[in-house]
């Protein structure tokens, strides 16, 4: 008689074999179906080109905003107003700082995502959210990260008091496996973005 952990084993692989059968037979059942798509237009291919010059604009300013708060001095400015404010406490005053960083980086960014976010959204007929709605989301938007920044600025901190000589390997893995989440959850956001008059 067999045991019922292998049963379990062979019950498991038996549903999934019969998962993967059951898409792979709808996949090559609907692999011969035309696909229409769609002449692309001179005003899509501006578009397109647009959006690449804007997302590597965006690349540019998230380097030239740390760059400007580090090279004018700024940064140490915050620093010390963060730790007089937290009575010398590392803790609060790191926790801080993060915190006023991303709110001075969000207040810096604020016309340009405002130029793409809301004025080229509505040139191109994409969006027709009010000012105050857009505005709003942009308010929750700086508050989720300084939540977020509040809540794990001092893990790396303590992963280099912990581990002074591999921290660097640590962090990096950390960063890879949110990084491949982050890449696995792309697909399932919603995307406002029309293309050639269609959604995508």
């Amino acid at each position: 008689m067999k045991s019922p952990a292998l049963l379990r084993t062979i019950s498991w692989k038996t549903l999934l074999a019969c998962i993967a059968g059951v898409l792979l037979a709808s996949t090559i059942a609907h692999a011969e179906l035309p696909v229409p798509v769609p002449e692309t237009t001179p005003a899509a291919l501006a578009r397109i080109r647009d959006g690449n010059i804007q997302w590597a604009a965006f690349r540019l300013l998230d380097l030239a905003i740390p760059l400007l708060i580090l090279f004018t001095g700024l940064g140490a400015r915050l620093r010390r107003m963060c730790e007089s404010i937290s009575g010398h406490r590392w803790f609060w005053a790191v926790t801080l700082f993060a915190c006023a960083y991303l709110v001075l980086a969000g207040l810096i960014a604020l016309p340009f995502d405002f130029s793409a976010g809301y004025v080229w959204t509505h040139a191109a007929g994409w969006s027709h959210q009010a000012l105050p709605d857009w505005l709003k989301g942009e308010g929750v938007q700086i508050a989720v990260k300084v939540v977020v920044a509040a809540l794990l600025i001092w893990l790396p901190y303590k992963l280099i008091a912990r581990s002074p000589r591999r921290w660097w390997l640590y962090a990096s893995v950390g960063t890879l496996s949110k990084g491949s989440r982050t890449v696995r959850c792309l697909p399932a956001l919603p995307c406002r973005l029309r293309v050639m008059g269609r959604a995508v």
